[in-house]
């Protein structure tokens, strides 16, 4: 049931009415049909509104989800120099200076050492780098691996990752990866 006006005095009168309860005017089906039709219209109107509202919205998270992340926001990727970089116009984020080397330990094991730069402005909590061991077929026979916490922005690793294979059956070592978060 709704209201509508009588088209003599302009009272609210009640749809099912057949007369104005002030006037006495008799509440016309058209006047009824015509007042009930503005009704659905602007209920329609208003329905339509939130939904463009609603796509509007949705629109945009989508869209600004399909932006590229900002440096530093995850892993990075490895690149022909051995480097982890944000992107390829920058500095690696984490970046393998050149130099390192297989080394004798200590207790006679053999170490991969050299030095990781953090190049960026991010103070990283953990560090991690690992080499694939390789012998003279080309065969993979182990990985060296090394970490460290909190490698401060802009600052040096000097890294000794261990090797538990012979020296005599290496040939090459290879990075597999360098993280941080």
């Amino acid at each position: 049931m709704a209201l509508i006006k009588c088209s003599e005095c302009g009272t609210e009168v009640s749809s099912e009415a057949d007369k104005c309860p002030k006037c006495a005017f008799p509440i016309n089906k058209t006047a009824k049909k015509t007042q009930q039709k503005k009704l659905a219209n602007g209920c329609a109107i208003g329905c339509l509104t939130v939904f463009i509202i609603f796509a509007i919205l949705f629109l945009v998270v989508v869209l600004s989800s399909k932006k590229s992340p900002p440096p530093n926001s995850g892993k990075a990727s490895l690149s022909s120099n051995k480097s982890i970089t944000e992107s390829m116009s920058e500095k690696p984020a984490l970046e393998l200076k050149k130099g390192w080397e297989f080394v004798n330990g200590k207790y006679g094991n053999t170490l991969i050492s050299g030095i990781v730069k953090n190049n960026s402005q991010k103070n990283y909590s953990y560090v991690q780098i690992s080499f694939g061991i390789y012998d003279k077929s080309g065969a993979k026979i182990g990985t060296a691996m090394a970490n460290i916490n909190n490698l401060r922005s802009g600052g040096t690793w000097k890294f000794e990752a261990s090797i538990l294979q012979n020296l005599d059956n290496i040939d090459t070592a290879k990075l597999e990866e360098l993280t941080g978060f």
